[in-house]
């Protein structure tokens, strides 16, 4: 079994929030976090943010301004995600399954409140769509 999916085994069941540490925004929908009282080497994860989609800085859109579009909504994204982490005390995840690239697929609460709704209600996502390959912020 790799490390990674051993550690993922010991990560508790998706009914249970647990307090993180956020070392990293990657991007506007997964995080860096180190999972408080795990062993050293078996504690930092990236995960990423369930049901939703945000804009991608490696855009793949066909055509140049589609590009750039959606770099700018990415870094937008990012750095809204940035401040509201900043500015919470207490950082929570809720473990909903995995990606395809086996990261937690993961709810995060801020203070108490759901990130992952703000950033769908706030227009800073889009519901998650399979298939897209890379391409649902495009034309937008």
């Amino acid at each position: 079994m790799t490390r990674l999916a051993l550690a993922l085994a010991l990560l508790p069941l998706p009914a249970l929030a647990m307090p993180v540490n956020v070392l990293e925004v990657v991007d506007g929908d997964t995080i860096r976090v180190e999972i408080r009282g795990n062993e050293p080497g078996w504690d930092v994860f990236d995960v990423r943010l369930v049901r939703l989609n945000t804009p991608e800085s490696r855009s793949r859109c066909d055509t140049e301004a589609e590009r750039e579009r959606e770099r700018e909504l990415a870094a937008r994204a990012t750095q809204y995600v940035r401040e509201r982490v900043r500015a919470a005390e207490v950082v929570d995840v809720k473990r909903q399954g995995e990606d395809g690239f086996n990261r937690p697929l993961v709810e995060v609460t801020l203070d108490g409140e759901s990130l992952n709704d703000t950033l769908l209600a706030e227009g800073y996502a889009i519901p998650y769509r399979p298939g897209t390959h890379g391409k649902a912020w495009c034309g937008r």
